[in-house]
């Protein structure tokens, strides 16, 4: 693996990342003009310190979930990541872990959606700090 040296390293390294459920539906009906909700659910859980490193690990998970209410379209995506830092912030790490995880959270919702007779959901740019103050 290539190693990069930067004075800007970033406090938070990303060790891992992955899609731990997902849940799509959609009826048969035109999806046109289909107006869905977002809901997001994030939580942060703090990991035994790596006696090796002194590091610690964070899990950060991010809950993505969308339906209108007929239920014509239902998505629902899980993501977790686990993040390596020295920092003890949680609020730090929290809102960091979140707006790195979301761009892959996104993208997946974008690929699993392309499908024939349904143009691919393309999530909105999201203000990080506001979901984290929210929840």
């Amino acid at each position: 693996m290539i190693e990069f040296e930067t004075e800007y390293k970033s406090p938070l390294i990303l060790k891992r990342l992955l899609i731990s459920d997902c849940r799509f539906r959609r009826s048969e009906d035109s999806l046109k003009d289909v107006k869905v909700k977002l809901l997001f659910k994030h939580e942060i859980e703090i990991l035994p310190e790596n006696d090796d490193t002194g590091t610690n690990e964070r899990k950060v998970s991010l809950e993505v979930s969308m339906s209108d209410k007929a239920k014509k379209l239902e998505l629902s995506v899980k993501c977790v990541a686990y993040f390596e830092t020295l920092n003890e912030d949680n609020s730090f790490i929290q809102k960091n872990g979140l707006a790195i995880m979301f761009p892959y959270v996104r993208s997946y919702i974008s690929n699993i959606t392309v499908q024939p007779g349904m143009s691919p959901i393309v999530l909105p740019p999201l203000n990080i700090a506001a979901m984290f103050q929210d929840n």
